[in-house]
């Protein structure tokens, strides 16, 4: 599974995003994992862990990557994702809209 992170820090927009995968309107296997937004958080943020073992077996850029937000009672949140292949920075990304995922191949 070749995992792609799409952060827009400016909307606070999140994205896990399953490139193998392919969307269908019957319900076949989806390419957006999962999705999130924090409109009142503010300074989204990440960092990573590099995989500085990178073979066949575990092929992944990043073993984790972990986003940061603060949130309205100022309190830092920490989310974590793993075996990520990229991380993509957005700076225009809704939560609202449909995202099409075909344009981060």
């Amino acid at each position: 599974m070749k995992l792609k992170l799409i952060l827009s820090p400016k909307n606070m927009t999140v994205r896990l995003i399953n490139l193998d995968a392919q969307n269908s309107e019957v319900g076949g296997l989806e390419r957006d994992l999962d999705c999130w937004c924090c409109r009142e958080g503010q300074n989204l943020t990440y960092t990573v862990w590099n995989n500085s073992f990178r073979n066949e077996d575990n092929p992944y850029k990043y073993n984790r990557v972990n986003i940061h937000y603060t949130n309205k009672e100022r309190i830092r949140v920490t989310k974590s994702y793993y075996c990520i292949s990229e991380v993509i920075v957005m700076q225009e990304m809704s939560f609202d809209e449909p995202f099409n995922s075909n344009i981060i191949e």
